[in-house]
């Protein structure tokens, strides 16, 4: 690789409804996050810059909200998709529970539409976890 060279990659964030994607999406690429839960609609786009061995590398990362009323979109998103993270809630409640027996569905929707990418699985939501009952 070059020195000087500029570097943009498309990275799907993910998963079902009510996980964290947003929140974690923007204490990533803000280094903040907000206590307001709104639902997303759609798909949000942020931006992480970073200086990579002389190298300017943008990841764009695309926040696609989890209901299925958002499919077709989801399927126009992922085209030249370079990586994808599938965010579950660690939450011990329906919500967390059903977001964990989901992620078969959500790798096999990324496999499917975008190939073999790297595919990160993101367990979210740790802080609202009885450490005495995380199972590892």
């Amino acid at each position: 690789m070059k020195e000087g060279q500029k570097f943009r990659f498309k990275v799907v964030v993910i998963g079902d409804s009510q996980v964290g994607k947003t929140s974690l999406m923007d204490k990533f690429t803000k280094s903040s996050i907000s206590r307001d839960y709104g639902k997303s609609l759609g798909v949000q786009v942020s931006m992480f810059d970073r200086e990579v061995e002389g190298n300017m590398i943008r990841l764009l990362f695309w926040d696609i909200a989890g209901s299925d009323e958002y499919h077709f979109l989801r399927l126009q998103i992922f085209k030249e998709t370079r990586a994808a993270l599938i965010v579950f809630s660690l939450e011990d409640n329906k919500l967390g529970k059903e977001s964990y027996n989901h992620i078969l569905k959500w790798y096999r929707e990324v496999l499917k539409n975008c190939g073999e990418i790297p595919i990160y699985i993101v367990a979210n939501k740790v802080d609202l976890v009885d450490e005495n009952k995380l199972d590892v």
